[in-house]
């Protein structure tokens, strides 16, 4: 009963566990960063549209007070006059246009570091629910151990009070079996520290059930890693930038007024526009120039970093694959020798220390397994990470 009543609470947890998808999903929803990274965009736009919107137009008012003197300079004759002007600043259309280009380009470098933000934050994510998962399953592992152990120990046990073997023995089978009770308290402890920080950087309610089953896969296709991208955005940038700085005039303005005397009335339409004789831009040209040769390099030696980097990492890949099927190997072989030393002691044909020696070796071989299959994971995830695949 007691069994059935554990198996149907097992089988709860299993179904109201959150996969990895959907635990992710939360996770960017309820980032703080991400959603100010969001609002940069939307930022970086209005000052686009305030860059190129309208200024208001300038009203001028003038009174003036005309007095007339006569021939004989004894009458004086005042009058008034009224002068009205309107004056508007206008961006020429074709600067217009690339100032409407260059803000399109501060929006796509904005966006450009919303997805390295997003990508890096998916990264750290997986790699701190793969610390998780893999710690979960060193515990599963120690535990069937732990369980083979009570009955090599039981069966050492009964030996003793037979007198089969000594009690240094039966002392030192006991010792080695609270030394690995020890290990799972200490593997206990650390993983609900890998649980906490994996909840704390997804902030995710503590009370949520984590299903553990995902498995990182190598991604296929050409992708690219979003720091080139941002370089690009960046260069592209510098180009819309220089564009920009290339018109000596950008602004005109447009005037008119009304002058109204006492004997005419005078109507004047104009434009005023700058005239380049100093070149006060050659400075920001060079500096923009720079800032573009400067991002071509870092685009360049970003590349070159990355494809060592990956092929480091693909390396490492095939190192750990024939690490682990040599480690496999090793365990199908001490695994058979095991249960061969196990039904020679039974038999009383072999001696305590062959059977234990080679219970502990096992006991490594499968603690080393389970590190390669964590390594493997990870390095998998960082390749995936360098390829630009956690971007969308």
């Amino acid at each position: 009963m007691k069994i059935g009543v554990q198996m149907a609470f097992l089988s709860l947890s299993i179904l109201s566990a959150n996969d990895y998808h959907t635990l992710l999903n939360k996770a960017l929803n309820r980032s703080v960063a991400l959603q100010i990274s969001q609002t940069k965009q939307q930022q970086i736009s209005l000052n686009g549209e305030i860059a190129v919107r309208y200024e208001n137009p300038k009203v001028e008012l003038e009174i003036a007070n005309f007095i007339n003197v006569s021939s004989n300079g004894m009458e004086m004759i005042n009058e008034v006059g009224v002068r009205t002007g309107v004056s508007q600043k206008l961006l020429l259309p074709v600067v217009k246009k690339d100032m409407n280009a260059l803000s399109i380009r501060k929006i796509s470098v904005a966006n450009q570091n919303h997805n390295i933000l997003k990508s890096e934050f998916i990264y750290k994510f997986t790699m701190s629910y793969l610390d998780y998962k893999h710690t979960l399953h060193r515990q599963t592992l120690l535990t069937d151990l732990v369980m083979f152990s009570d009955e090599a120990l039981e069966n050492i046990m009964l030996r003793y009070q037979h007198g089969a073997i000594a009690k240094s023995k039966y002392l030192e089978s006991k010792q080695q079996h609270t030394q690995m009770l020890n290990s799972i308290y200490t593997l206990k402890r650390e993983i609900v520290q890998k649980r906490s920080d994996f909840l704390i950087f997804a902030n995710l309610d503590s009370r949520t059930v984590i299903d553990t089953t995902y498995s990182i896969r190598l991604e296929e296709g050409k992708k690219e890693h979003q720091l080139i991208k941002l370089k690009e955005q960046e260069e592209a940038l510098s180009h819309a930038k220089l564009k920009l700085l290339s018109h000596s005039i950008q602004t005109v303005e447009l005037f008119s007024e009304i002058e109204k005397e006492p004997n005419e009335d005078i109507f004047h339409v104009g434009i005023s526009i700058s005239i380049p004789i100093f070149n006060d831009k050659e400075q920001e040209k060079q500096l923009a120039k720079i800032e573009l040769t400067n991002h071509k390099l870092e685009r360049n030696n970003q590349k070159r970093i990355l494809k060592t980097t990956l092929n480091q990492l693909y390396d490492r890949q095939k190192q750990i694959e024939l690490m682990r099927e040599n480690h496999t190997t090793i365990l199908t072989q001490e695994d058979e020798l095991l249960g061969m030393y196990q039904q020679s002691y039974n038999l009383a044909k072999v001696n305590l220390s062959k059977f234990q020696n080679s219970r502990q070796k096992m006991i490594k071989i499968k603690e080393q397994i389970a590190l390669l299959d964590a390594d493997y994971e990870k390095n998998i995830l960082k390749i995936n990470y360098l390829r630009g695949v956690y971007s969308e």
